[in-house]
């Protein structure tokens, strides 16, 4: 039941940091690499996928 809770946990995490990145994405003039490192990420590789496939 732990683990359940803190993959729950992890997901909700994740899924806010995304979803803010998409926000900023698409209200502000950062660079998507700027955006990424805002979000704690190094490669900007899971922002830009979240974001085209929203698109799509």
């Amino acid at each position: 039941m732990k683990s359940a809770l803190i993959s729950t946990l992890k997901e909700i995490k994740k899924q806010a940091v995304l979803s803010k990145a998409a926000q900023l994405l698409a209200q502000s003039s950062e660079s998507i690499s700027d955006i990424a490192f805002r979000m704690g990420y190094s490669d900007i590789i899971p922002i830009t996928v979240r974001k085209w496939s929203e698109i799509a």
